[in-house]
């Protein structure tokens, strides 16, 4: 197996280190087990992964090339974790909306979508080691090509949508820049604006819903997002229940 290719950052961003692989297991886990060298943002991409995941341990298929699989770790967002899988599907939205026409949408809690089609998932984790807390942003953007049959219906691509096709070094690029302004109004900004931010292109809200969590189903109504990034569901019986983790199913909407 080739060794990683080191990569210039986008000019103006925290993300200096950054190495890409041709193949690895999971971008995600590779950071998040990797011992930390110097301070700073890291990132890691590869053109395929063997064993990509995303949430509730499902497995991310990808064929080589044609997907931008890219993890980042900084410091910076251990204290955020709650916030961070809206900050990554702003910044795949925005990223998406500066290079074409057309208007995507975002899914509680890890999806962006396309007409209700998958385009985009992200998988935020964490770990903590010596009473230290490790956080990584991963994304998996489906770049090119067209989903597998069993898929075409529940997913897309960016150049079937936008008829432009970009390399993986060139979505990695504007991904990063994007993502650098999204790091940076969080700093700058009130969590409130972030999650109104989010609330604003979120197609779950107002749909029936039915969340499968560890604990059981909750359905309904989606009302709202909170302030930490739970989904508010309003049951038939008139309660409403945060939703902090999940997969949720949309029905219809309201």
């Amino acid at each position: 197996m080739k060794p990683p290719v080191a990569l210039i950052g986008p000019k103006n961003t925290r993300f200096s280190n950054i190495r890409i692989v041709d193949e690895t297991g999971s971008t995600n886990s590779d950071l998040l087990n990797a011992e930390e060298n110097g301070s700073g943002a890291r990132v890691l991409i590869a053109k395929h992964q063997s064993a990509g995941r995303g949430r509730s341990e499902r497995t991310w298929q990808d064929i080589p090339g044609n997907s931008l699989l890219i993890s980042v770790a900084d410091q910076y967002l251990q204290d955020k974790v709650h916030l961070l899988p809206m900050v990554a599907g702003l910044t795949i939205l925005n990223m998406f909306e500066r290079l074409c026409e057309y208007q995507f949408d975002l899914k509680w809690p890890n999806d962006v979508l396309y007409q209700r089609r998958k385009i985009a998932g992200i998988l935020v984790e964490a770990k903590t080691r010596a009473d230290k807390t490790q956080a990584v942003i991963g994304c998996g953007i489906n770049l090119k090509g067209k989903p597998s049959p069993e898929l075409m219906e529940t997913a897309t691509t960016f150049s079937q949508v936008c008829d432009l096709e970009l390399s993986v070094v060139q979505a990695a690029n504007y991904f990063l820049i994007e993502l650098e302004s999204q790091l940076q109004q969080l700093q700058n900004r009130s969590e409130t604006d972030l999650v109104d931010s989010y609330r604003s292109r979120c197609s779950t809200i107002g749909a029936e819903v039915q969340v499968d969590t560890s604990s059981g189903v909750v359905s309904g109504i989606a009302q709202d997002i909170g302030l930490k990034g739970q989904l508010l569901v309003k049951t038939s019986s008139g309660s409403t229940i945060e939703v902090f983790s999940g997969d949720a199913h949309l029905r219809n909407k309201s």
